[in-house]
């Protein structure tokens, strides 16, 4: 799973890169390209960088999979 999301996150920070998108190294230093840009329809100054890149970590995907295996849902529960 790790790995799935490693590769999705790649593709897209190679996706914003080809199309201009990306934020600036001061707003997203590690260029996961999921961090945007300061102020936008879609995202805000609010929240610190650090929260900001730890939110965009794709081991989350794992700890979410953790947790919704361990309340016992299954594939296309809502």
């Amino acid at each position: 799973m790790l790995n799935t999301v490693i590769s999705a996150q790649r593709t897209i920070r190679q996706a914003r890169k080809s199309l201009g998108t990306m934020a600036p190294l001061n707003i997203d230093p590690s260029e996961s390209g999921l961090i945007g840009v300061e102020w936008s329809p879609i995202t805000t100054t609010l929240g610190s960088l650090g929260s900001k890149q730890l939110s965009v970590d794709p081991a989350w995907a794992t700890v979410f999979r953790r947790w919704y295996l361990d309340a016992g849902l299954s594939s296309g529960e809502k």
